[in-house]
């Protein structure tokens, strides 16, 4: 028998009814997983014997299903920034009225009371990012969440950052849990791979000075930054304070300021100084003027502040939403004997000179953004009378990697260092001060070692689809034949490489490659009609954690219909024909034998004298009408029989012995068919004594002498 639809133990449909006494485990299925059926056999006459047969559906142990079926989410979105929920639906940033629903996911288990509920767990590349939940076996749905204390330290100061990491990738895994009484019960699994894509907000710009102090006389440079990228359509414009202030101890200006009136005659309030714009001053670059620093009659020196304004466009923004960032500072005049910034011996309570190079230390694994060492400071000796600040730049191999305090050359991460990826760092810091002049200073920054949480693995171990399986190879199959279709595991761990090997008895009559594919080993002789044409050998796949997963395989080998070649019994044979024959068979048929059942033998001869023919069907061999064969002629003839299957041939030499035949002569006393000389006289006697005529007399006469 066999089955004509798909049976299901949870949602039968069933034909008939579970015979009587049938018990039926109402924590397993109900009467309705049993199918009666009645099988009738029937012969020619008509007689017939019907036998009621009762099919039992037996429950299997089924992996879970997300409830989404084909259509559970794969694609997820997480905003940049403070937003921690994982979202199935991708929305500008800010836009509050976004039906923006969390990542939930639910499995169901269609086993019954032979499973408890569905316990979620992570797996991937990205797992430590994220948490789900809640996570109890209690079935209910889990919903994806970003995990924000990476340090588990209660800080929750991670976020989501585009510009670092614009996705994540993490597999969501939901697997049954067996029930009490069934804890021993194959736990089963499903599980869907899911992205999570950062979307990208607005981040802040920044613009940069490239003096702290700009001078009169000396270009000063604005520099925008923005983590966004694409920065578009920029329109930059200068801004002088309309007064300056006193200064205070560090030579920067304290105090109010009045406002002063733009040139198209509003009144500017829009910087924390009242600001003008310097007509002309549209580029990036500016050089501070004698109206940026004026003295007074009574000797009073104002530093007017200088303010570089930018509007752009980004990633984000356009050209209707234009981002604005500024950068201002107090202008001074040209000192007449400038002194270059220096850099002081960094650590002066060690042996040796640290003024041309030093080293830093920061911890692995320490956030992006935090200080780290001693600030790597210059000090410039006209710091204090000219207001002559030092603006410290990060420059060298490794410069990409850390961020500087600009005013105090304090040393700041851009992103989480790995001790065990790269130990060393390699930085310059320069200082420079408002008229040009330059220190610099080698930094080695050394990551130093932090005991790592130990990694727990969440391996899953390799699986095949069943416990055995059948594969079948022709016999007689060269090596490295390949035997049916590869014997392949699969293996739920994102990135494992599987290998393949083969135990048993009869292992070493085959190999296995790397993709599971059984091939017939050198010197393997296969042979359907040979004592032993099955074989049995078990593949073990190993992932490369070590776990492993085996499946005993069946090899049969299949029976090939092989041509052997006809047969004679000898070589040679000889054949005996009376002279004077014609159209008479020789003797037997010049038969041969072939061991294939069911061929067909065809015969043919080979004959110089064209004396003789054959049988095609039986081998017979004949005189042909119209032969004269004559002993006295010629004795023997040498023919060449062959028998042929249609594939193959074999031959036989014959030789046809042509016998003398001669009177029936009462004289030719040893039937020699000759008469020798005593039988001569004799029959000379015989003719005088009237016992022969003369006619016999002449006969024999003519035997004897020929």
């Amino acid at each position: 028998m066999k089955t004509a639809a798909e049976f299901n133990f949870e949602t039968p449909t069933s034909v008939g009814a579970a015979p009587n006494g049938t018990v039926v485990d109402t924590a397993t299925g109900t009467a309705d997983n049993f199918y009666m059926v009645t099988v009738k056999a029937e012969d020619p006459s008509g007689a017939s014997e019907e036998q009621d047969v009762v099919i039992e559906v037996e429950n299997v142990n089924e992996a879970p299903a997300f409830t989404a079926g084909d259509d559970v989410i794969t694609t997820l979105w997480i905003t940049e920034g403070s937003d921690t929920v994982i979202r199935t639906t991708k929305a500008d940033p800010g836009d509050a009225t976004a039906d923006l629903l969390p990542a939930a996911y639910t499995a169901t288990d269609n086993d019954g009371a032979l499973d408890a509920a569905v316990a979620y767990s992570l797996e991937g590349a990205d797992i430590k990012y994220f948490n789900i939940g809640p996570n109890n076996g209690d079935g209910t749905t889990s919903v994806l969440t970003l995990d924000t204390d990476q340090n588990n330290d209660g800080t929750n100061d991670y976020v989501a950052d585009y510009e670092e990491k614009s996705s994540y990738s993490i597999t969501i895994v939901a697997t049954t849990q067996g029930a009490t009484g069934n804890e021993d019960r194959g736990k089963m699994r499903t599980s869907v791979d899911v992205t999570v894509n950062v979307v990208d907000a607005e981040d802040d710009g920044t613009a940069m000075l490239s003096q702290r102090v700009p001078q009169v006389g000396r270009a000063v440079t604005a520099t925008l930054d923005d983590p966004d990228g694409g920065v578009t359509s920029t329109t930059w414009q200068w801004w002088r304070s309309n007064t300056g202030t006193d200064l205070d101890e560090d030579n920067l200006p304290t105090g109010a300021a009045l406002y002063c009136t733009n040139p198209n005659g509003t009144t500017n309030t829009s910087a924390s100084l009242a600001n003008c714009a310097i007509r002309g001053a549209t580029s990036s670059t500016y050089t501070p003027g004698a109206g940026d620093v004026t003295t007074a009659e009574d000797g009073t020196v104002t530093r007017h502040w200088l303010t570089a304004r930018v509007e752009y466009s980004d990633n984000i923004t356009d050209n209707t939403d234009s981002a604005v960032v500024e950068a201002e500072a107090a202008t001074q005049v040209s000192a007449a004997d400038n002194t270059a910034p220096s850099f002081p011996d960094q650590d002066p309570n060690t042996v040796g000179d640290q003024t041309e190079s030093t080293t830093r230390d920061v911890a692995e694994n320490t956030k992006k953004g935090t200080d780290f060492g001693d600030p790597v400071e210059a000090s410039d000796a006209d710091a204090t009378s000219n207001g002559d600040l030092v603006l410290h730049t990060l420059g060298g191999a490794d410069a990409d990697s850390f961020g500087i305090d600009r005013t105090n050359g304090q040393l700041k991460t851009k992103a989480a260092l790995d001790y065990e990826t790269k130990a060393t760092y390699m930085v310059v810091v320069t200082a420079t001060d408002p008229s040009g002049a330059t220190d610099t200073i080698n930094v080695t920054i050394n990551v130093t070692d932090v005991n790592d949480d130990p990694a727990i693995s969440l391996n899953q171990p390799p699986a095949f689809d069943a416990e055995s399986a059948d594969r079948s190879v022709d016999e007689n199959s060269e090596a490295g034949t390949a035997v049916g279709d590869p014997v392949a595991a699969t293996d739920p761990n994102e990135g494992q490489a599987l290998t393949y090997a083969l135990s048993g008895d009869d292992a070493m009559s085959f190999a296995i490659d790397g993709m599971g594919q059984i091939t017939v080993a050198e010197g393997t002789m296969l042979d359907y009609e040979a004592e032993k044409n099955t074989y049995v050998v078990t593949v073990t796949a190993t992932d490369t954690v070590g776990e492993m997963a085996s499946i005993t395989v069946n090899i049969a080998v299949a029976d090939v219909k092989e041509n052997n070649a006809p047969a004679f019994d000898s070589e040679s044979m000889t054949l005996t024909v009376p002279e004077n024959s014609a159209g008479v068979n020789i003797g037997d048929p010049v038969a041969a034998t072939d061991p294939d059942e069911g061929d067909e033998l065809e015969y043919s001869i080979t004959d110089e004298s064209g004396n003789f023919a054959i049988d095609s069907a039986t081998g017979q061999v004949s005189v042909i009408e119209g032969a004269m064969l004559d002993h006295e002629a010629q004795a023997s003839y040498m023919v060449v029989v062959m028998a042929t299957d249609g594939e193959d041939s074999a031959s036989v030499n014959v030789t046809i012995s042509v016998t003398n035949v001669g009177l029936d002569n009462p004289y030719d006393t040893d039937d020699s068919g000759s008469i020798s000389k005593a039988e001569a006289v004799n029959a000379v006697q015989d003719y005088f004594d009237d016992a022969l005529s003369r006619d016999g007399v002449l006969e024999v006469i003519r035997i004897y002498f020929g």
